[in-house]
């Protein structure tokens, strides 16, 4: 895994974000997690950029698209798409989309890697992601799904 986050970070800054993903513009960095290092992505907030990296694109712009393709009533459509409008200049005065994501390995889910299943749960995973300790007694609390 320490070595997935490196290389996809490299890769990224070597090439730019928009070589893997044609509509992202980003930085990527690594950041420690716990004993791993994880891929960590940095978003100005400056420009637009693909869903996966802007939550103002995942939410505001990418819901009105999904209004088109799920409601065949205009009435419901346009009634939708205005209140996403309004939203809009809430969610650029929060500053939502000046962020980094930890973890990101820039796909549309940003799943566990399977070789951590077994160590940790996804529970404490996540609290390693924000910051937290865990200890072994709550790392005992989360046992990993098997398929």
């Amino acid at each position: 895994m320490n070595q997935a986050a490196e290389n996809l970070a490299s890769l990224v800054t070597d090439q730019g974000a928009s070589a893997l993903v044609r509509n992202l513009e980003t930085e990527m960095h690594t950041r420690r997690v716990g004993p791993w290092m994880v891929p960590a992505s940095l978003n100005s907030g400056q420009a637009k950029t693909c869903y996966i990296n802007c939550p103002s694109r995942a939410f505001i712009d990418y819901g009105a698209e999904e209004l088109d393709r799920l409601t065949s009533n205009p009435a419901a459509r346009l009634g939708g798409r205005a209140v996403l409008r309004g939203l809009a200049p809430l969610v650029r005065a929060t500053g939502l989309d000046r962020q980094v994501q930890l973890n990101n390995w820039l796909v549309a889910t940003n799943i566990l890697p399977p070789s951590l299943w077994g160590i940790l749960g996804i529970i404490p995973f996540t609290t390693l992601l924000i910051g937290g300790r865990i200890t072994k007694k709550e790392r005992m609390k989360d046992k990993p799904m098997r398929l």
